[in-house]
């Protein structure tokens, strides 16, 4: 059953993101996205936890009408609800981190 209030997109598109209260920031792709949250996969998940709040940047492709059809960056903060380890051992393997956004991202100009 459904739980989510906001319907996810299967939209990769590139993320920056930077822990607050602690040092840490990264670069990686998203899995999917909604107005609520984001997945996406990296190799530099052992430094994140549950509960740790971050500011993300996505840069999303915009509807071919806005902006001629470039990105436009959405920024919001959010924090990790679930880190998922690499499948194996290996120091390069990636990792999911999904997180929930604090205010919903507004989505409109991609829809």
């Amino acid at each position: 059953m459904e739980r989510r209030r906001e319907p996810r997109l299967g939209l990769r598109c590139p993320i920056h993101y930077r822990l607050l209260g602690r040092r840490g920031e990264g670069r990686s792709v998203t899995v999917d996205v909604s107005a609520r949250g984001a997945r996406f996969r990296t190799v530099s998940w052992r430094m994140l936890r549950p509960g740790d709040r971050l500011e993300v940047t996505l840069t999303v492709p915009a509807a071919p009408a806005v902006a001629g059809g470039g990105g436009i960056d959405l920024v919001g903060r959010g924090r990790i609800v679930r880190v998922e380890p690499g499948v194996t051992e290996e120091q390069l393997e990636p990792g999911g981190v999904a997180i929930e956004f604090e205010s919903p991202l507004n989505l409109t100009s991609i829809l």
